[in-house]
């Protein structure tokens, strides 16, 4: 059996014989399977209504469908109705513009929260639709370009962000958990599946980590971690190190982040083989980039004969930012390299390390960039960590090198 089923509406045959005949032969198979359903409905339309109505007809309890897009029209009675007796409504379409108007992006914020500080949190379903760009990217880009002529306050965004992003890594904890006790127990393709759901399970939780930190602390604050630095501290050369090791092993995540992977071994499972139990033996830094510039680039790090073994403490979480933020900046080096030929990969770090300044500069190979698809989440990230530092960020893409450059000053 499948995971879960799914059938979808259209606003061009909303309520008729024909959409009702998919939903309540959708309804059938989930008496009959005992399975979970998804719902698709038109944004902007009260669709989940009628799909509600014949799921209820044939006893399909309400915790086990979920009504996609409901929150692209701000409705909280809509809402309310739908999670009544534990229904699940998808958050999914913050952006959603709809047909002639502007996106009310704040007014469904508003009803997000208010639906969060009311408990109600716990029966609506959090993701994005990465269809959105086909779906109505038109008259979303011209609500972004109204949106840049009256930039909004964006206080209480990062707030309810923050708070969210918060809630998120937590839930992802209590599934990761239970899951990977669960795990030690299986064997052969059961495995195999809660291995891939941990994974996934994974990538979400550290991306809440990295918009949560990215968010968290006054500016300034650091500085005292990287002069008093404390019991306990980590050295950049093991922060640059740990994150290098984070981007890297992605590469060997065919489920998500299959274009890379496919970028860097071609179909070549015996490489792909060698080069995984390769990567797992290597502990040293030594062994790590010997691992990385054999079967993925050319990997070099200038200190510039400054001595990397700086202890920064991570009492105001100093050294936990800066590993995540080392991680989003080397994930998108490795991400993106893949795209160019192998003679001419390359990620180079430079750090100028002064006694009033320290000069990050990664560089990466960057051909084919403009193909890749990406979220933007992991620079939003960077760039709200370069703010939490009070340091200078600037990225730049010339003569097929991408270039990002973070300056810290330390006695600002």
């Amino acid at each position: 059996l499948p995971g879960f089923l799914k059938c979808a509406g259209n606003t061009a045959i909303a309520n008729t014989q024909f959409e009702d005949a998919i939903v309540t032969a959708t309804a059938m198979v989930a008496k009959e399977t005992g399975l979970p359903v998804y719902t698709h409905t038109q944004p902007g339309s009260h669709m989940a209504l009628r799909h509600k109505e014949i799921f209820d007809a044939y006893g399909i309890p309400a915790h086990k469908v979920a009504y996609g897009h409901t929150f692209s029209i701000v409705d909280e009675a809509y809402i309310r109705e739908i999670i009544a007796g534990g229904g699940w409504a998808s958050c999914d379409q913050l952006c959603y513009a709809g047909a002639g108007r502007l996106d009310p992006l704040d007014k469904q914020i508003d009803m997000l929260e208010k639906l969060f500080r009311e408990d109600l949190h716990k029966n609506l379903f959090l993701s994005c639709d990465w269809g959105v760009r086909s779906d109505f990217g038109g008259t979303l880009t011209a609500a972004r370009v109204e949106r840049n002529k009256n930039p909004r306050p964006t206080t209480r965004r990062r707030k309810v962000l923050f708070e969210m992003s918060h809630s998120i890594k937590n839930l992802m904890a209590s599934v990761s958990e239970p899951l990977d006790m669960l795990k030690n127990q299986l064997d052969g393709t059961q495995r195999r599946t809660v291995e891939n759901a941990l994974a996934g399970a994974g990538l979400i939780r550290d991306l809440a980590v990295g918009v949560h930190m990215s968010m968290r602390g006054e500016p300034g604050t650091w500085r005292k971690d990287v002069f008093e630095p404390g019991f306990g501290a980590a050295t950049l050369d093991k922060i640059i190190l740990d994150a290098v090791r984070h981007a890297v092993s992605n590469m060997f995540d065919g489920k998500y982040f299959a274009q890379f992977v496919k970028n860097y071994f071609d179909g070549d499972l015996n490489t792909f083989m060698q080069a995984q139990n390769e990567w797992k033996a290597a502990v040293s830094a030594e062994d790590t980039f010997a691992c990385i510039n054999k079967y993925f680039f050319d990997f070099k790090i200038d200190s510039h004969g400054a001595d990397l073994k700086i202890p920064i403490g991570d009492r105001d979480g100093t050294a936990t930012k800066l590993l995540i933020l080392f991680q989003e900046l080397f994930l998108n080096a490795v991400k993106y390299s893949s795209f160019t030929e192998r003679e001419k990969r390359f990620v180079k770090l430079d750090i100028a390390i002064t006694q009033k300044n320290w000069n990050i500069k990664l560089s990466n190979s960057a051909v084919g960039r403009q193909n890749a698809k990406s979220s933007g989440i992991g620079l939003a990230v960077i760039k709200n960590f370069a703010a939490l530092f009070e340091s200078k960020y600037d990225a730049s893409l010339k003569n097929d090198t991408y270039t990002a450059n973070i300056k810290f000053f330390l006695n600002k």
